[in-house]
This record gives C-alpha cells, structure tokens and sequence, in this order.
C-alpha cells in the first residue's frame, strides 16, 4: 500500500540513510580548475621548518630567516601557488622562528647588560 499521507517511517529512514551516505561520500578537496598539474606543487615548508628547528637548536641567526620565509610560503599557499596541504608546516617553521628570534634577541639583551656592568 502507499501512503498517501506524511511519509512513512520506512520512507524518512531510507532518506536520512542516503543523505548520510551522500555526505560520507564526498571527493577528496581538489585545487581549483586550471591549477591541477600531473605532479605535486612545488613548495618550501620543509625547508622552512628545517631552518626553524635549526634555529630553536643552536642557531639563532636563522630565526629572523625561517620567520621571513615561513610568512611568504603562507602567502603562495593562501594565492594558490603552493601545495595548500604543506601550510602546517610553514606555520610550524615560522612559529619556531619567531620564538628563536625572540630567544636569540633576549639573549643579546642580557649578554650586553651583563658586559656593562662593573666586574
């Protein structure tokens, strides 16, 4: 028989059950068309977090240089030019730089108080 009325329970559970499936079904996020290429783009985040890590180690001086790099690679990932699944590891890259740089700074900041000083 049909139902001539509201739908049936069976009816409203065959839609939710679609619906959901529909939702879990959904494609991977693509680039927009026009930027898809056979191979990956090309991007410099590891090489960010390389230098930001390095400079949180043992080198302050390329604190001031990951921060730099890590912002632009930020920007040609939010442009479309870059891998956009490699802005984790430009942000990482960066933050390590800021926080080296700060590091490295407060660090002169002492070392040049403390030489002032009398003995």
């Amino acid at each position: 028989m049909a139902a001539t009325g509201p739908e049936s329970a069976d009816d409203l559970a065959a839609r939710w059950q679609a619906q959901a499936a529909a939702q879990w079904d959904q494609p991977e996020p693509r680039l927009p068309p026009g930027w898809e290429s056979p191979g990956r783009l090309p991007s410099s985040a590891t090489m960010v977090l390389i230098l930001g890590v390095s400079s949180l180690v043992g080198c302050g001086l390329l604190g001031p240089v990951a921060w730099a790099l890590g912002s632009a690679e930020r920007t040609r990932i939010d442009r479309g030019l870059a891998d956009p699944y490699k802005r984790g590891l430009a942000t990482a890259g960066m933050v390590c730089g800021i926080v080296a740089t700060g590091l490295f700074v407060v660090t002169m900041l002492f070392v040049l108080c403390s030489l002032d000083g009398p003995p």
